[in-house]
């Protein structure tokens, strides 16, 4: 599962060349070979920060905080429209996470003037995204073409959108 996560969310970035860094765990590691055999198309480039050397590793913490930040966002927006707090084990939580980051690539542009989501997509993300936990309508499975007279909608929450299709 980590080396097909791993592999999707490079391609998902776009780039045609991957710096893959963290620190000298073996499993992480190895994750990152197995990784880079698997991803033929793609160049990636594993590379490793020296031990207890943690400003070394600036980017990547600029990027986790960005996604904390977005997180911490999303989460408030949440408890104020419900008015009760989330525990930090809420089954929700990883949804935020993902969504968090999803919302980082689609919004946050990059310094060659454009989103993740262009670099790999070629085109702009155009679709009105609703908030997270917002309550919304949606059109059932199989229900276009079946019961002419039975209502085709339901409700549901907003966890999200799925990258791979761009469904809600």
């Amino acid at each position: 599962y980590a080396v097909e996560r791993v592999k999707m969310e490079i391609r998902n970035l776009g780039y045609n060349k991957v710096v893959l860094k963290s620190d000298q765990e073996v499993s992480i590691k190895a994750l990152k070979m197995k990784v880079k055999e698997a991803l033929k198309d793609v160049e990636i480039v594993p590379e490793e920060s020296p031990v207890g050397e943690h400003q070394s590793n600036g980017e990547i913490e600029n990027a986790v905080q960005r996604i904390q930040g977005q997180l911490r966002t999303i989460k408030d927006g949440l408890e104020t429209r419900i008015g009760r707090p989330i525990p930090g084990n809420h089954l929700m939580i990883p949804w935020m996470v993902s969504h968090a980051a999803e919302t980082i690539k689609r919004e946050s542009i990059g310094k060659d003037g454009r989103t993740a989501y262009e670099r790999h997509r070629g085109r702009k993300y155009l679709k009105d995204v609703p908030e997270f936990g917002e309550n919304v309508h949606y059109l059932k499975l199989g229900s276009v073409g079946r019961d002419k007279l039975d209502s085709r909608w339901s409700e549901g929450v907003f966890l999200g959108v799925r990258d791979e299709s761009g469904e809600y």
